[in-house]
């Protein structure tokens, strides 16, 4: 129905992000004050009662999160199932009975402390009912899996990097919040007794926050070669010591090994151009090379030549061999269509026929690096791509001086070519190293679809692109590879549309439709100038 169309989530919306952010504050909330309960920490009665109310709220919270998780849509063999009996379906045979059996305990554990001053009461649970809480800590496992997903999900390698170092850093202050506890825990349950380090070391009356500082300063202590008065004082605690030392022996030496490997690769990242930055400061020095000269030099390789990486290609990457048709599909459309809908042709086709137009980018488009000087397409050659540019600056050499031009990001040359037999004006070459995606004129017209809509619009493109260039030939500025004038463009593409629809009834909502493979009629490669 309609109204459920509306609830429901993509798993990368907005509204999901959100949802998930809260719950990893409510699970941290768990992760931090149940051991804390759970070791015999005493708490003020007004601490309880706030506590008691915050445990309610969190029973509430993840009460709420069952109906989230079958609004949300999964991830199903490489496609985005959003229909709810689907996911239902797939919701009750992963989580849903781990969700519900925990919730429900602590509905029923909440029942059981109510009475005639429940609020007041609520917070003070029995030694029992603490050891059952820990059934909330479960809900971690559920989270980190969601936690690596944001990760994931950060584009930066560098800030990547470093919340993978942020992530490692928090494990270790939270595993030394556990270890405390358990110390705490030790000297808790033997406080009859006065051979406890609880009893030795920490005089009667310190605050709860002072002997659990106290307790963590210890824990701390085991992870490093650090050391401090804090001793074990009877055989358990000697034992527990013992185990500590020997697991922190070899999860710290993990943790420092984990850390080092991503600063290493942080500093890897940055390497080169300090490199290059040093050899350049050298030869200036040697050659008496002013700074004024040598800072005018460096900011220009900088902002020229270091500020464009060597991005990762679908061709570098293996594994994507392994990918089903569909999600190499959507893959490509994500890739290339934001791109090459920049150009008012692809733009308005994409309006008309999207799914022609993804199958296009899959089919025709190619993603290439090109290093500074070299040479895209030469005078006279036959063309046989159209370029789009994502990152650096292309220059194009033309025998009349004004029509050479320097292209930058989101740019394109040659859209001639898809209409006409095509022979370059002039050559084009990169200034600087540029990331270029390639549209295959041959697979363009073997590959576009022949959708009745989508074809109107391309044959009226057609139409109206000639006659422009009839008409820009009197002033001489068609004679070249490179059109700069989007305006123009935009109007023949405007002009086309209207041509083809004179209803003006295209929307996006249907002309989404899935059209068929066939060829293009082959007369798209021989239209002529008149």
């Amino acid at each position: 129905s309609g109204w459920l169309r509306v609830l429901m989530m993509h798993p990368h919306s907005s509204r999901r992000f959100l949802w998930d952010i809260l719950s990893l504050l409510v699970v941290a909330y768990d992760v931090i004050f149940i051991p804390l309960d759970l070791a015999g920490f005493e708490q003020s009665s007004e601490l309880q009662r706030y506590m008691g109310i915050l445990d309610i709220c969190v029973a509430a919270f993840w009460t709420c999160d069952i109906v989230m998780s079958f609004l949300t849509g999964v991830h199903q063999q490489g496609i985005m199932e959003m229909r709810p009996h689907q996911i239902a379906r797939a919701y009750t045979r992963t989580w849903f009975v781990f969700d519900l059996i925990i919730t429900t305990a602590d509905w029923i554990f909440f029942a059981l402390q109510f009475g005639a001053d429940a609020i007041m009461r609520i917070g003070k649970t029995t030694r029992a009912f603490r050891i059952l809480r820990t059934l909330r800590l479960m809900r971690s496992i559920k989270m980190r899996r969601k936690l690596v997903q944001a990760v994931e999900a950060v584009r930066s390698e560098s800030i990547r990097i470093v919340l993978n170092v942020a992530t490692l850093s928090c494990s270790i202050l939270f595993l030394s919040h556990y270890i405390a506890c358990g110390w705490f825990f030790i000297a808790w349950t033997l406080e009859d007794r006065e051979d406890t380090w609880l009893a030795h070391y920490v005089r009667r009356g310190e605050s709860e926050s002072y002997k659990y500082a106290t307790a963590l300063h210890w824990s701390l202590t085991q992870f490093t070669p650090a050391a401090m008065e804090v001793h074990p004082r009877n055989p358990i605690e000697r034992s527990y010591a013992v185990v500590i030392l020997f697991f922190a022996m070899i999860t710290f030496s993990t943790f420092i090994s984990s850390i080092t490997m991503q600063m290493t690769a942080l500093r890897r990242m940055q390497s080169e151009p300090v490199r290059q930055q040093r050899i350049l400061l050298k030869y200036f020095s040697e050659n008496k090379i002013s700074a004024e000269l040598g800072h005018r030099i460096w900011s220009y390789l900088r902002e020229n030549h270091f500020a464009f990486k060597k991005r990762t290609h679908k061709k570098d990457i293996e594994v994507f061999r392994l990918l089903p048709p569909t999600l190499m599909l959507r893959l490509n459309e994500e890739l290339y269509v934001p791109v090459i809908k920049q150009c008012p042709f692809f733009y308005r086709y994409a309006v008309i026929n999207l799914t022609g137009l993804s199958h296009i980018c899959n089919t025709a488009m190619s993603e290439n690096f090109h290093v500074t000087g070299e040479e895209l397409f030469a005078e006279g050659k036959t063309a046989e791509k159209m370029y789009f540019l994502t990152a650096g600056h292309l220059h194009y050499q033309h025998s009349e001086v004004r029509l050479c031009a320097d292209l930058h990001a989101v740019s394109w040359a040659c859209e001639p070519a898809l209409w006409l037999r095509w022979s370059h004006f002039g050559k084009l070459t990169t200034a600087t190293t540029c990331e270029v995606f390639d549209l295959s004129l041959d697979r363009f017209r073997s590959t576009m679809p022949r959708e009745a809509d989508s074809m109107r619009f391309v044959v009226a493109y057609v139409k109206f692109f000639t006659e422009h260039m009839r008409k820009a030939s009197y002033l001489g500025i068609w004679y070249s590879d490179i059109w700069m004038e989007v305006s123009d463009l935009a109007e023949v593409a405007r002009a086309a549309k209207l041509e083809a629809f004179p209803d003006d009834n295209v929307t996006l909502s249907n002309r989404l439709s899935t059209s068929s493979s066939g060829s293009t009629p082959s007369q798209l490669a021989e239209i002529r100038l008149s």
